[in-house]
């Protein structure tokens, strides 16, 4: 299993997960542990949001 961080991103930026909590939650599922204080940072929150928004623009634009 690879760094929690890098895989929060790659969700997000893969349009897999679209929220903060969809985030967490998958991580979860995926095994990683005390991810609530890996994604507590309002850096990396307000990152992920934008890229969330990024991802669902582009769907916007490819339909």
């Amino acid at each position: 299993m690879g760094n929690i961080i890098e895989r929060a991103y790659e969700l997000g930026r893969t349009g897999q997960c679209r929220s903060i909590s969809e985030l967490e939650k998958r991580l979860k599922r995926e095994g990683y542990s005390a991810v609530q204080e890996h994604l507590v940072g309002l850096g990396l929150r307000r990152e992920m949001r934008a890229i969330f928004a990024g991802v669902r623009a582009q769907k916007q634009v490819a339909t």
